[in-house]
């Protein structure tokens, strides 16, 4: 019966919202690759030139998702390379963390914008991973932080990130995406890390 199957198609898309987390970060997840829904963010020129996207992406919710949807191999050499470089740097403790740069979730770009916080919109595709450097390096744009009166830092062996297409702006990045989701060596001394040139 092709109402009820619409009927209970629909029942269960209300289901997964409330189960993700009501209307925010769930509806931002179950609208992930639908491509007739759009987003939008701002591009904002500067030495790293960005599309700043919504909060949600760095939601409680969506870096939960992020993680189950994780590579299972990747995470395994991820995991195996960041207790190399804890050992390395004999600081730091293993684990997850929100990606720490400072524009906070955004769309990296090579092209400055025409008018500063142009709007663009995009739609989401799908997660996809990728593992780190293979040395610990501290990059420009990141967020440092205190710890016991010492400057610190996170250290990604691995990105969980969402895909995107972008509608109304040419790009020459290859893989334009939003980081949701890190692994690696957290809470290190900055002066342990050698920084990025």
């Amino acid at each position: 019966n092709r109402k009820r199957f619409f009927s209970v198609l629909m029942f269960s898309k209300r289901v997964w919202a409330m189960l993700l987390g009501g209307g925010g970060a769930g509806a931002l997840y179950l609208s992930q690759t639908t491509k007739d829904v759009l987003h939008t963010g701002r591009h904002v020129g500067g030495k790293f030139p960005v599309i700043t996207v919504s909060p949600e992406f760095h939601s409680p919710t969506m870096f939960a998702r992020a993680k189950t949807e994780c590579d299972d191999y990747l995470l395994d050499l991820a995991k195996s390379q960041a207790e190399r470089w804890q050992t390395h740097l004999k600081h730091g403790e293993l684990g997850w963390f929100t990606p720490t740069a400072i524009q906070g979730p955004h769309i990296s770009v090579p092209e400055q914008p025409s008018k500063d916080n142009q709007e663009v919109t995009f739609d989401c595709t799908r997660f996809h991973t990728w593992t780190g450097r293979p040395t610990p390096v501290l990059v420009g744009g990141q967020q440092t932080f205190m710890v016991n009166n010492e400057e610190c830092c996170h250290l990604p062996t691995l990105w969980v990130v969402m895909l995107v297409n972008l509608h109304n702006l040419e790009t020459k990045a290859k893989l334009p995406h939003i980081s949701v989701a890190c692994y690696g060596v957290k809470n290190v001394p900055v002066s342990c890390v050698p920084q990025a040139k």
